[in-house]
């Protein structure tokens, strides 16, 4: 048994849930405070024109990715949860179309059914976790087969209710055979490893964008520095007033406060 198929059986899944959601939202935190203490917010929030459309792109496909994976696996499930529920019914089918054969023969076909069900049961379906198969439940299936060779039909009824019982047995067997391939699939490794590394990459470019306004300790400082000039101090974690040229009256500037990052992209600063 493998590490994954241990934790999905003996693991609630409620659990399994908090614990994938903490340890990414964990390493998302910590991932973003090591970028954010080598490169600061406003040398980042240079780079978001091209890192958003590389971020989009690379989110889409991850989420394609990942949508596919999810339907495949549930496809998955469905196709096995069908084809236990058709072996079922093939096994039951097989039980009532023993009413026209010879009573000795239907009693000994009825108990061989009965055993070949409590095996399936019993011992192969816990064991299937383990990508096994039950020898008992084989062992009662070639019990099955056994009897049928050795049954000759002596009416036409009988005969068409024996061809039919083979054919069910048949089909009953192949889809056996069905439910424990399918008890083996699972995600390739490969796959695995595209989703936690696009995950992880994922998350180093959102960590490397810089949203929103810039705090104050991000802002040059402007001071007047005379009547219709300003110099631009380094190195102050005070935000002072900036002011801007708004129109003149009686020969002077009206000045109003302005954001310096707006200014200078405007080319309004001078």
């Amino acid at each position: 048994m493998s590490c994954a198929q241990w934790v999905l059986l003996h693991v609630p899944s409620f659990l399994i849930v908090l614990i994938i959601a903490a340890v990414y939202i964990t390493l998302s935190i910590i991932g973003l405070y090591v970028i954010r203490a080598f490169h600061s917010p406003a040398k980042l929030k240079l780079h978001n024109d091209v890192a958003g459309f590389i971020f989009a792109t690379l989110g889409v496909t991850y989420a394609v990715l990942l949508s596919f994976i999810v339907i495949v696996t549930w496809q998955n499930f469905d196709e096995a949860h069908k084809n236990a529920a058709r072996e079922a019914n093939y096994i039951v089918s097989l039980y009532h179309d023993t009413r026209p054969l010879p009573p000795a023969f239907r009693s000994e076909l009825k108990n061989n059914l009965v055993t070949y069900v409590d095996a399936i049961i019993e011992d192969e379906w816990p064991i299937m976790i383990k990508g096994e198969q039950s020898a008992q439940a084989q062992q009662a299936q070639d019990a099955i087969w056994k009897l049928y060779s050795r049954y000759l039909p002596t009416s036409e009824t009988q005969r068409i209710f024996f061809m039919e019982s083979v054919d069910k047995l048949n089909d009953a067997c192949e889809l056996r055979r069905a439910r424990l391939l399918e008890a083996h699939l699972a995600i390739h490794p490969v796959i695995y490893f595209v989703l936690i590394v696009g995950g992880a990459d994922h998350h180093r470019l959102h960590a490397l964008l810089r949203n929103g306004e810039l705090r104050p300790a991000d802002h040059h400082d402007v001071t007047p520095c005379g009547n219709d000039r300003h110099c631009l101090v380094h190195g102050h974690h005070t935000r002072l007033p900036v002011y801007r040229r708004h129109q003149r009256q009686g020969g002077r500037f009206q000045r109003s406060p302005r954001n310096v990052t707006q200014l200078m992209m405007r080319g309004e600063f001078r």
